[in-house]
């Protein structure tokens, strides 16, 4: 994260090994937030895990890795390996990209007082491309791949939100903003969010429970047990 004026900062992932000599990629997805900012995306990757500077055989991993060496200098070693480039950018084709190791780096220039949130990157790979369903007068077309790159970065997208509905809809597995609206569709009131998320898990785990014994002397011991943590003693008029 980043948010003072006039400061910017960089961020170099760790070494990715795909485990695969002349591993082809797909795109890189970048998941930030930032305003008044210039963002410089570079990606590089290799077959070789080290390389000479100044005449020195240099591992690549320890040298992009090191605190010491300057932006502007892993920058240039970046760009002298298969690389790619990319300004302002969330999604980033990555087809001219080629090489068994991999890094990703984040650097943020502001433009007076700005700000940068980097929550994730989704680094897609081997190369896929759309074009292989066309003729074949078209597959070998830079331009019209990178056309297609479009359309199908939106349908993989839409495919991946689709794929990833059923965990949403698990009570246990649906991150904590989801809960709530869950307890809801099963009729279970949440007034001034006197549940915490845990509770309300636990409420909708049970909810067969609850509603089958609703407004029992059982249901009730369990609900004021789960909320403050004391098993009460219930009394009965008839008691």
């Amino acid at each position: 994260a980043l948010s003072n004026p006039l400061e910017s900062g960089y961020y170099i992932t760790p070494m990715f090994d795909t485990m695969d000599p002349e591993s082809s990629y797909n795109r890189l997805v970048v998941d930030a937030e930032s305003g008044g900012v210039k963002v410089e995306i570079l990606v590089g990757a290799t077959d070789y895990g080290s390389v000479f500077i100044d005449d020195k055989e240099v591992s690549l991993e320890n040298y992009f890795a090191d605190g010491r060496v300057p932006y502007e200098e892993k920058a240039e070693a970046l760009k002298a390996l298969s690389s790619v480039r990319a300004v302002n950018e969330r999604d980033i084709l990555l087809h001219d990209l080629s090489g068994r190791y991999v890094w990703v780096m984040v650097a943020v220039f502001p433009m007076g007082e700005g700000s940068f949130v980097l929550s994730g990157l989704r680094l897609e790979f081997p190369k896929y491309s759309f074009t292989e369903y066309f003729p074949e007068v078209y597959q070998d077309n830079a331009i019209f791949d990178k056309f297609i790159a479009v359309f199908q970065s939106m349908y993989l997208d839409v495919e991946r939100r689709v794929d990833d509905i059923p965990r949403l809809l698990d009570y246990e597995t649906t991150p904590e903003e989801n809960v709530a609206y869950l307890a809801d569709w099963l009729g279970i009131d949440n007034p001034g969010g006197v549940y915490t998320d845990d509770q309300l898990r636990k409420l909708i785990r049970d909810n067969d429970v609850y509603q089958g014994a609703k407004g029992t002397r059982a249901a009730l011991e369990k609900i004021i047990e789960m909320t403050t943590g004391i098993r009460p003693r219930i009394v009965e008029y008839f008691q």
